[in-house]
């Protein structure tokens, strides 16, 4: 008999929310939640008027706050992790350089597609997750 888990079916929307599940988890308390909620929002405006390579463009401009990189790591590990967007060239580290040298068109939409869904994820589990860690009135669980 096999495992009933082991045959299941694992779509691209499963993938990114699992994904989305554990970054949101890594969030530790409701202000940081709201904080990442937002960023998420103000990406995928960015994306949607400007395109994905500014966006990401500005996310590595503003790396060294915390919430910034989070989202940019975020990105960057689920764009390589489903196998569509792996690049072994050279020393290039980043998403950016990466997209920049090597992508054409089409994996340049695909990856602005992949984002923007991921994102929705992000928004969505670091609003909960806020929710989650708000204190409750009258200090009762």
């Amino acid at each position: 008999m096999t495992n009933a888990t082991e045959n299941k079916i694992v779509t691209p929307e499963q993938r990114r929310a699992k994904a989305a599940w554990k970054v949101a988890q890594t969030l530790k308390d409701e202000k940081a939640c709201d904080d990442f909620f937002k960023l998420c929002k103000k990406t995928a405006s960015r994306i949607l008027n400007s395109g994905l390579m500014p966006a990401l463009a500005f996310l590595t401009s503003k790396k060294d706050d915390g919430q910034n990189a989070s989202v940019l790591n975020a990105f960057k590990d689920q764009l390589s992790s489903n196998g569509l967007f792996v690049f072994v060239i050279g020393n290039q580290n980043t998403l950016l350089d990466r997209l920049v040298q090597n992508a054409d068109g089409t994996m340049l939409r695909r990856a602005q597609s992949e984002a923007l869904s991921y994102l929705e994820w992000l928004a969505r589990f670091a609003e909960g997750r806020a929710i989650e860690l708000k204190p409750k009135e009258g200090g009762v669980e």
